[in-house]
């Protein structure tokens, strides 16, 4: 999605940053899950995870979908020629 979306000038910038981000969420939510299970269980912390994930998925959906936009634009050209047998 950034690939499409970014500029060639910001292109690496935007990967660099969405990199970052994700591994600070990685670890936020790791060790915030981890005390959960420490400190209340480990039933509530793996609720908590699924929760977290199905939470996420809504997003993924949406976009997935292509909501909001009610008229899909032509396919994207990906660059690879399909060989005839």
């Amino acid at each position: 999605m950034a690939n499409r979306e970014a500029t060639s000038g910001v292109r690496a910038t935007v990967i660099s940053f969405l990199g970052q981000a994700e591994a600070l969420g990685q670890v936020l939510g790791g060790v915030s899950l981890g005390l959960v299970a420490h400190f209340v269980s480990l039933p509530v912390a793996l609720g908590a995870a699924a929760g977290l994930l199905a939470v996420a998925a809504i997003p993924v959906t949406v976009v997935a979908r292509g909501w909001p936009n009610p008229s899909p634009g032509p396919a994207p050209r990906t660059g690879f020629r399909r060989s005839r047998p």
